[in-house]
């Protein structure tokens, strides 16, 4: 009987493996990088690690590129992606699609402020695009090439102009009071002055503000431009500007660069007037500084008390390991969170300037069915941004949704910790799965630790 019992499990212990060697793990770890599925990548680098490649450098450094440039470890990569577009059987493995890792070196030099090194990183893309290993359409190639060319006349024009930004910290923190808000809002000194500061993670952008607020607290102009550019998925008429000392307790950052819009955005006119009356008051202030995510990223670390209606900036710790304990990360400044929803993966766009608490899209609903059950009523809301409105959008209530994040069940008893499936065809932004609100962080724990060294956010009652 035992040994039947042995042979059994044997048997079972062999199917079960043989079931895991048919799976190629490397080639659905290569497809989630590419499609910048990152938790879902780790995961499988995690749990099947006996699986994939070993000592294979390309593959390695193939997932150590992705991964450094999602978890926000700009100088690891920069060293990856330079050795691995340093070697050509790297090249002859990639193919074509070589050609986009020298973009990412170009810009995250870019983002470094190192011009010199994405100026020279540029030269190597011409190099390769001249060379043409792989007979790419000359016409293809003579574009690229103009990019390229063009790109680096931008560059040189930067390392001769832009100032270098630059933050100093003080060895005493304190505490700064947050305005009593739906959103995160609280004073800044602005070259000096006092302007209320919206927290915008939802902004790729240092910082926004309208031009009477930059001709108030005198705001440097960049000479010879007046642009149009794509602010929330929409073109606004604006100007770029150097804002030469920003104060918070705690720190105070030098030569930060702003967008300076024309005006606030006109509301939809199909909103009531106590709609728009609220909007005016909780949103689209005529007088206020937008900070987004540089900037964030810049100061590192936010600590709010959200019963004490209060938040710090603590002292940065050493730049570590991507952990597995990061549950957000960045596609060119975006944020998304990873949670779990009735035990799926979730990962949606982390955006602190939406009074929303929870939302979900809809082909990720569809495509978990079994799992995820839907409110058959649906409803119609609106939703405001710096650039407009959006009205009539389409959403269902989600039935006894069991949401977990940071370790931990998140209770939805309170109406505002409602979850929705809604239709995000408007969205200027790839939501991925979906999109968690200011409510999100604010509404699950009396305090909030928001760390972007380190990529988590961590919740305490």
């Amino acid at each position: 009987m035992k040994r039947e019992v042995f042979l059994f499990f044997m048997l079972c212990f062999s199917i079960s493996s043989y079931a895991q060697v048919q799976r190629n793990y490397a080639q659905e770890l290569i497809d989630l990088l590419h499609t910048e599925r990152y938790f879902e990548a780790r995961e499988i680098k995690s749990k099947y690690a006996y699986f994939l490649p070993q000592k294979d450098r390309a593959f390695d450094l193939i997932y150590d590129i992705h991964m450094a440039l999602a978890f926000n470890k700009p100088d690891s990569a920069i060293v990856y992606l330079e050795e691995f577009l340093s070697n050509r059987d790297y090249e002859r493995i990639m193919g074509p699609i070589i050609g986009s890792y020298y973009g990412r070196l170009v810009l995250v030099y870019e983002e470094c402020q190192r011009f010199e090194q994405s100026i020279d990183a540029v030269g190597k893309h011409l190099d390769y695009l001249e060379r043409n290993p792989f007979s790419m359409d000359q016409k293809f190639i003579e574009s690229e090439i103009l990019i390229g060319q063009n790109k680096i006349v931008s560059l040189k024009e930067k390392l001769k102009n832009e100032p270098l930004w630059r933050i100093v910290r003080d060895s005493d923190v304190q505490n700064i009071e947050l305005k009593d808000s739906e959103y995160i809002r609280f004073d800044a000194l602005y070259n000096g002055k006092v302007v209320e500061t919206f927290f915008d993670t939802g902004s790729s952008l240092f910082c926004v503000m309208d031009e009477a607020t930059a001709n108030d607290i005198g705001v440097r102009i960049s000479p010879n431009q007046d642009t149009m550019r794509m602010i929330n998925g929409k073109p606004e008429r604006a100007l770029e500007g150097i804002i030469d000392e920003v104060e918070l307790k705690g720190v105070k950052l030098y030569n930060i660069p702003v967008l300076i819009l024309n005006s606030v955005s006109p509301m939809s006119t199909g909103l009531s007037p106590n709609d728009q009356s609220n909007i005016a008051k909780e949103l689209l202030k005529e007088k206020q500084v937008v900070m987004g995510i540089p900037m964030m990223k810049m100061i590192g670390r936010f600590e709010f008390d959200w019963k004490a209606n209060t938040f710090r900036i603590s002292q940065r710790q050493e730049p570590g390991e991507i952990s597995l304990a990061s549950n957000f990360m960045f596609l060119r400044n975006v944020p998304y969170l990873n949670l779990k929803i009735n035990d799926i993966g979730f990962t949606g766009f982390f955006d602190s300037g939406s009074n929303q608490f929870l939302n979900l899209t809809y082909p990720y609903c569809n495509s978990k069915s079994d799992l995820i059950e839907l409110d058959t009523q649906k409803q119609v809301y609106t939703r405001t941004g710096f650039t407009g409105t959006e009205t009539h959008i389409e959403r269902q209530k989600v039935k006894d949704p069991r949401v977990y994040f940071d370790g931990r069940k998140i209770g939805n008893d309170d109406l505002d910790n409602d979850v929705y499936v809604a239709d995000f065809s408007w969205s200027h932004i790839n939501c991925r799965d979906g999109e968690a609100g200011v409510k999100f962080i604010k509404n699950i724990g009396s305090k909030c630790i928001l760390d972007f060294d380190a990529m988590t956010v961590t919740i305490e009652d």
